[in-house]
């Protein structure tokens, strides 16, 4: 009867030495760094925007294309970005250019750009190559300076 309880748990032993011989584990650790979303803020860049502005009591709205090219300037979370606007409609000026710095947190993408032309922010797609920025722009109209709202501003990478 002792062999046959030895038999009966040597096979129960061996049977589960063999299952987890052949079992799958899988572990996934995490990830220790996370991606840098500024890391495409050099290069080219266009895109379409919407800017506002009251002129005598009269609300002005114009659609603008634009094309731009950002350089770093101290590693991709400083940098400036040179930018040539055309009018599609409104009564705005016909074009404008601006060279404004801006900052990008790798974290949060979060760009600001801002000098004495623009004030203007927005938040990086997850692959960082798009972003929707608003603020103002300041803009001179027959010789008076206007501040007019960026309502939106579509823009990514080509």
């Amino acid at each position: 009867m002792k062999f046959k309880s030895f038999i009966l748990t040597s096979g129960i032993a061996l049977s589960c030495i063999t299952t987890s011989a052949f079992a799958d584990i899988f572990v996934q650790m995490p990830s220790s760094h996370s991606q840098d979303l500024c890391a495409s803020i050099t290069g080219n860049w266009e895109g379409t925007g919407t800017v506002s502005s009251k002129i005598a009591r009269q609300t002005i709205r114009c659609e603008y294309k634009g094309k731009g090219e950002a350089s770093a300037s101290f590693g991709v979370q400083t940098f400036t970005i040179k930018t040539e606007l055309t009018r599609l409609s409104g009564l705005c000026p016909e074009s404008a250019e601006f060279t404004v710095p801006g900052t990008c947190d790798s974290e949060t993408g979060k760009v600001v750009l801002k000098s004495d032309e623009a004030n203007l922010s927005g938040v990086l797609t997850n692959n960082g190559t798009a972003v929707n920025l608003t603020g103002t722009v300041n803009v001179t109209v027959s010789g008076v300076k206007v501040k007019a709202n960026v309502e939106r501003m579509e823009i990514h990478k080509v």
